[in-house]
């Protein structure tokens, strides 16, 4: 187990605070430190290396028995770069070079400095990861790397890109590889190109002021940069393993590949696909700053991020890489202030998921424009001594518990949520942002999260962890290639349940749409089509399904040819909810958009909670809680032969929690509650076992069997 807080961006914080930092640290029951080691600092000129203040850093932690971690931000780039490497300038989506400045946070060095597609500047990155590695590997305290940072590689580039000759050339020979030669491409994508130099990326995406692109040539450059940003983690983890082959490599996303964002410049896969990235890694994280707020941070939402990294990381070691620190300010605007007790909640939230390392950022306030004055845990927000109290109060159930805490691994989900690429890529290129149909899996996620039903994100290219559930959600899945629908409806006929909406399979792999009648093979599969689309208007609705009714504000799409149960019809009596049989399993099938329109309807939790009940699906878990304005989170699993219980209260009031358990988790006659000192009594049962306690406002409870 780890836990760390971010440190060094070189030059800052000055040499004069480190002694006295480090020791505070120490004090406060961290157990490491991160450092930045920014390719632009560490290697002024062409191959002089210099090290001396990291040397010394990683002494002065070392006498102190701190861990290190080493982040290779390699995309801080030397100023030498645009000078030796002049054709490896970035090139917009209007044929201009970006020029590389200084980054807003850093500077020590050019972003975006150049494009690595540039074999001549990888090759120089790679250099300079070999010899830090080579230079650290041996390092006692050194317990791993962070290979990429935030995946970022277009920081400043104040554009779409890259457009470089050395991209295109990349990008090309993605499409030959996919698709064999010319002619293949021309039949896959319907047209007659008859020179690979006549083939190009698309330009922008929709949205105000631009025209929507195709959805072909958007799927194929989105596959493209996910393929590349694995690439860049698999080139990039090599350059250290070829130095230090022992020490795990990681690397971490800004925020969850899955997550619905509407950053400027940025396609959704500009910085890859999670799954992907972790197939290349040792490990994974993100960043996570739950009081910043905005669309990609909020407190509510960091389990479900943290259930991204989790279920991308496909079993390996995941992270909070960074973990917000202190007060978010951004220039004179002053993020809401970070108690002591709301940190330590996200901080266990984490580990509860099965996380084995927590980063924050940072120590110190930051010094760097923007951020000046914002995000330390020490930092001059008035909340402190706070912070560091409950810190020391962590630090200390893990120097007791590290050890069966770096054990334990949270039980088996029974519900599966799948996230689509191409939901998002469909959006991007209507809209320029992911907030529509990509909004679709944050409401799944978030009902799931409220209703305390522990679930796994399903990428629709890896699909192994199927096997284990017993409900899986298909939210938005417009895009399901043959290979995937071969193995979802293997699933279903093994056992599994499916619940798809409207538009299931809309499009084809090449971005082409599937008539309803005769081109959705998957939803064909289950005897169903979509009859035709009703708009419905305000007043639209359906009738109750399990007492439950979801009334859409926009359209309905009856089904037909249904040869299983009607569970549901439109105001026309026309059928819109069934339940099909197929093989050993169940699908369900609904005619409309379920969580469609900025404001979900009310009915749309209870109707997530009625499917998962009638699948099968709830948990055999039952957590029931009375006051407090919020939902209680909950996590179990196990540490070896010990069972660990965790529970979280996030609201402002208190709450008095009662939790039944069925007999087969054979839990003795207590539980010890690790964050109060208090025993936990239990009650057993003919049917198996309870027990209750009080969650005080903002509280958490870290139960252990003895």
């Amino acid at each position: 187990m780890l836990l760390a807080t971010q440190y060094y961006r070189p030059p800052f914080p000055h040499q004069r605070w480190w002694k006295e930092d480090l020791d505070g640290m120490k004090a406060a029951g961290l157990d490491g430190l991160q450092l930045w080691a920014c390719w632009g600092w560490i290697e002024p000129e062409p191959g002089k290396y210099l090290f001396d203040d990291y040397d010394a850093l990683i002494e002065e932690a070392g006498k102190r028995g701190l861990k290190v971690v080493l982040s290779t931000v390699g995309e801080i780039m030397p100023f030498w770069t645009p000078r030796v490497f002049p054709d490896a300038a970035l090139v917009d989506h209007t044929g201009q070079r970006v020029v590389s400045t200084l980054r807003q946070e850093c500077n020590v060095g050019l972003t975006p400095g150049g494009c690595t597609d540039h074999l001549g500047l990888r090759k120089a990155m790679t250099d300079f990861m070999r010899t830090i590695a080579s230079r650290y590997a041996t390092a006692d305290n050194l317990v791993g790397w962070d290979c990429w940072n935030e995946l970022r590689w277009m920081v400043s580039a104040d554009a779409y890109v890259c457009f470089c000759e050395h991209t295109l050339a990349a990008y090309r020979a993605f499409l030959k590889q996919r698709y064999g030669d010319l002619d293949g491409l021309n039949r896959a994508w319907q047209r007659r190109y008859m020179s690979w130099s006549d083939v190009f990326p698309p330009k922008t995406p929709g949205g105000e002021g631009h025209a929507i692109p195709l959805y072909t040539d958007t799927f194929a450059w989105a596959d493209f940069l996910s393929w590349r940003a694995a690439e860049t983690c698999r080139w990039r983890a090599e350059a250290i393993r070829e130095s230090d082959p022992r020490h795990p490599i990681l690397a971490h996303c800004g925020a969850p590949t899955a997550m619905p964002r509407g950053r400027s410049y940025e396609l959704p896969t500009t910085r890859g696909n999670d799954w992907f990235n972790a197939d290349n890694l040792d490990g994974y994280g993100s960043s996570h700053f739950p009081n910043w707020g905005g669309a990609e941070f909020a407190d509510a939402d960091i389990g479900i991020r943290i259930e991204c990294v989790r279920s991308a990381a496909g079993g390996k070691p995941h992270w909070l890489s960074e973990l917000q620190g202190g007060q978010s300010n951004i220039g004179l605007t002053f993020g809401s202030p970070v108690s002591g007790q709301q940190q330590q909640r996200w901080v266990w939230n984490g580990y509860s998921r099965g996380a084995k390392a927590v980063i924050f950022w940072c120590w110190r306030d930051e010094v760097f424009a923007a951020e000046s004055s914002g995000f330390g845990i020490i930092g001059d927000d008035g909340m402190a001594e706070d912070r560091l109290a409950h810190m020391r109060r962590t630090g200390e159930i893990l120097a007791r518990h590290g050890d069966l805490l770096d054990a334990y691994q949270p039980d088996r989900t029974t519900v599966g949520l799948l996230y689509t690429p191409e939901t998002q890529i469909v959006d991007w290129s209507i809209y320029g942002h992911t907030l529509k149909m990509g909004s679709a899996f944050l409401r799944y996620a978030r009902a799931l999260e409220g209703l305390g039903i522990p679930y796994e994100v399903v990428e629709s290219h890896h699909l192994d962890s199927l096997d284990h559930l017993k409900l899986l959600l298909m939210p938005e899945a417009v895009v399901i290639s043959a290979e995937e629908q071969q193995r979802l409806l293997g699933y279903v006929a093994k056992g599994g349940k499916v619940f798809f909406e409207a538009w299931t399979q809309a499009w084809d792999e090449q971005g082409f749409f599937h008539y309803t009648g005769c081109d959705r093979p998957f939803v064909h599969a289950f005897g169903l089509r979509e009859r035709h689309r009703k708009h419905v208007g305000e007043a639209g609705g359906w009738s109750e399904a399990w007492g439950i009714g979801v009334p859409t504000g926009w359209a309905l799409t009856p089904w037909e040819g249904t040869a299983g149960v009607v569970l549901g019809v439109d105001h026309d009596g026309e059928p819109l909810l069934v339940q099909v049989p197929y093989g050993k399993g169940v699908a369900y099938a609904l005619g409309t958009w379920a969580a469609f329109g900025d404001e979900v309807n009310p009915g749309f939790v209870p109707f997530v909670a009625a499917l998962c009940r009638d699948a099968g699906a709830w948990p055999d878990i039952q957590v029931e809680q009375s006051g407090g304005e919020g939902n209680i989170t909950w996590r179990t699993g196990l540490a070896g032969a010990r069972r660990l219980f965790f529970l979280f209260n996030p609201s402002h009031t208190t709450a008095r929690v009662l939790v039944q358990m069925p007999a087969h988790y054979q839990v003795s006659d207590h539980w010890d509650d690790l964050w109060s000192d208090k025993r936990i009594e239990v009650r057993h049962g003919g049917h198996g076992d309870e027990f209750d306690l009080e969650l005080t406002p903002g509280g958490l409870a870290i139960l252990i069997s003895p």
